[in-house]
C-alpha cells in the first residue's frame, strides 16, 4: 500500500481528483449555505406574519373588549396560531415596561422581559426580525408593536428547528474548507517532495554527467517509486556507456600501438634493406667511376650494368614497402 502511494499515479490521481472533490464540496456546502439562508428567512417572514396577526388579535381583543387591561383573556384567542406546524413558537407579550402580559409558560408571566431580543426595537415602533443568542441556543425573534398601546408582540422559534438536520452541516463549512486548504497543502508539499524536487536533482546530476562528472548520478535522489525506476535507469546507462569508452580507449590503444610497431617494422625493412642497397649501389658507382678514370670502360659497362639490376630491385623492394 505505502508502494502504491508513493507511485506516479498515486500522485497524479491526488493532484487531480482532490482539487475537483474539494471544489465539488465547497460548491455542495455553498448550496447548503445558500439553502439555510433562504429557509431561515423564510421562517422570519412567517414568524413576522405570525407576530402581526397576534398584534391584531390583541388590538382587536382590547376594541371589542374580549381582552381586559392586563391582557386577560389573550390565553383562550392565541392557542391556535401557536399549535402544529409551529408547535416551537412561542408568542410573548409584553408592555412598556418589559413584564410579561402573556407568555406559553405561567411561570414568566408578569416577569421581567426588557432584555429579551426585540423589546427595545417594538419600543421605538418598530417590527422586523432578529438572531440572537438565548438560553437554549440561537433564536429568531420577530417582533412588531401593538397600535394604540405601548405593547409588542415577540414570536420566538429556535433557529435549529428551522432547517433538517443535514442542512445544519452547514456549520462545518469553515472546519471542512480549513480541513480541506490543509490536506491540500499536505498533497502538494508531498507532491513537491517527491515528485518535482527529485525530477530537478535528477536532471541537475544527469546535466554534470554530460560534462564528464559520473560521481553526481550516484547520489540518491528519492521520490516515488517511477522518479527511482528512472534514476537507476540512467546509473545503469551511465555505467554502460562508461565500459563502451573504456573498451574502446582499449581498442584505440591496441590500434595505436599496431601502427606503432609497424612503423618500426618498416623503419627497419627501409634501413636492412633499401637504405643499405642504395648504400651499395653508390660504393659501386664510385668503383665504376675509377675504372673509367683508368680506362678499364669494359669492366666499368659491366659494373654499371650490375648498378641497374640493383637499382631495379631496390626500386621494387620499396614499392613493396610502401604498398605495406
Amino acid at each position: 500500500m505505502r508502494r502504491w502511494f508513493r507511485s506516479l499515479q498515486a500522485q497524479l490521481f491526488l493532484w487531480a481528483v482532490l482539487p475537483v472533490t474539494f471544489a465539488l464540496l465547497a460548491l455542495a456546502f455553498t448550496g447548503v449555505y445558500a439553502h439555510q439562508q433562504a429557509m431561515r428567512d423564510f421562517v422570519a417572514e412567517r414568524d413576522l406574519a405570525l407576530a402581526r396577526l397576534a398584534a391584531w388579535i390583541v388590538e382587536d381583543g382590547l376594541a371589542h373588549g374580549a381582552i381586559g387591561p392586563d391582557a386577560e383573556g389573550l390565553a383562550a384567542r392565541l392557542p391556535p396560531l401557536v399549535g402544529e406546524p409551529v408547535e416551537q413558537v412561542m408568542v410573548i407579550l409584553v408592555d412598556g415596561t418589559g413584564r410579561a402580559l402573556y407568555h406559553p409558560d405561567p411561570r414568566l408571566i408578569g416577569a421581567d422581559l426588557s432584555d429579551r431580543p426585540g423589546v427595545a426595537e417594538v419600543w421605538e415602533g418598530q417590527e422586523g426580525f432578529v438572531i440572537a443568542e438565548g438560553d437554549q441556543g440561537s433564536l429568531l425573534v420577530a417582533f412588531t408593536p401593538v397600535r394604540g398601546t405601548d405593547w409588542g408582540v415577540l414570536v420566538e422559534e429556535p433557529v435549529e428547528g428551522l432547517i433538517g438536520p443535514i442542512l445544519r452541516f452547514s456549520g462545518l463549512a469553515p472546519v471542512v474548507a480549513v480541513a480541506a486548504g490543509l490536506i491540500s497543502l499536505l498533497v502538494l508539499t508531498f507532491g513537491w517532495t517527491t515528485i518535482v524536487r527529485p525530477l530537478q536533482a535528477l536532471a541537475r546530476a544527469a546535466e554534470q554527467v554530460s560534462w564528464g562528472d559520473d560521481s553526481a548520478i550516484a547520489e540518491p535522489i528519492g521520490g516515488v517509486q517511477e522518479v527511482q525506476d528512472l534514476h537507476r535507469t540512467v546509473q545503469e546507462m551511465v555505467a554502460r556507456i562508461r565500459g563502451h569508452e573504456a573498451g574502446m580507449r582499449d581498442y584505440v590503444g591496441a590500434v595505436t600501438q599496431g601502427q606503432e610497431a609497424e612503423r618500426a617494422r618498416l623503419a627497419w625493412e627501409l634501413h636492412d634493406g633499401p637504405v643499405q642497397a642504395l648504400i651499395a649501389l653508390g660504393q659501386q658507382a664510385e668503383m665504376a667511376r675509377r675504372m673509367l678514370e683508368r680506362g678499364e670502360a669494359e669492366k666499368a659497362v659491366t659494373l654499371l650494368e650490375a648498378l641497374r639490376r640493383q637499382g631495379m630491385e631496390t626500386v621494387d623492394e620499396l614499392r613493396r614497402l610502401i604498398a605495406a
